[in-house]
């Protein structure tokens, strides 16, 4: 992947291109956004992103785990010269993302889309808009619980 950093007015732009911003200084969660592809026409242009970050939480860099890293996309982006801000596009996960809290031991598992064309999912974590303004959302979670906060009815106390 080439960086923005390495890029001059003289090079041929290749893709992907990314940038690796800090989210937070202090926590030192790096954030990479890759410009995956970009097709101009003579009124607008779309381009599809694919993103990943390390949320704070996460072991150190050199013991991260695949699973460590919450990887999405956004797809058919769509910018004009007037606006900037995409006015149509869709962003979702790429792949589930699991996330355990180590005090109790629950587990969540954000699910990626089934289909990775996001404007047609109808499943997973997705959200989507056209012409400026909100057309759905989706947010597919599992929960494991762990056995040991599983409370047992036995039919005389309230639960």
């Amino acid at each position: 992947m080439q960086t923005i950093g390495k890029v001059d007015s003289a090079a041929v732009v290749k893709l992907p291109l990314g940038l690796t911003v800090p989210l937070d200084k202090e926590l030192e969660c790096p954030a990479t956004i890759q410009l995956a592809q970009m097709e101009f026409t003579p009124v607008d242009a779309n381009m599809d992103l694919i993103g990943e970050f390390v949320l704070p939480e996460s072991p150190e860099p050199e013991s991260l785990a695949y699973s460590d890293i919450l990887i999405f996309a956004a797809r058919k982006l769509s910018t004009s010269p007037e606006e900037f801000m995409p006015k149509a596009g869709s962003l979702g996960l790429v792949k589930d993302f699991r996330l355990e809290d180590p005090s109790s031991d629950f587990v969540f598992t954000f699910k990626a889309p089934t289909n990775q064309d996001y404007s047609k999912a109808t499943d997973g974590c997705f959200i989507s808009w056209e012409n400026g303004g909100f057309k759905e959302m989706c947010a597919s979670i599992s929960m494991n619980i762990p056995s040991s906060k599983i409370v047992k009815d036995n039919g005389k106390d309230p639960i």
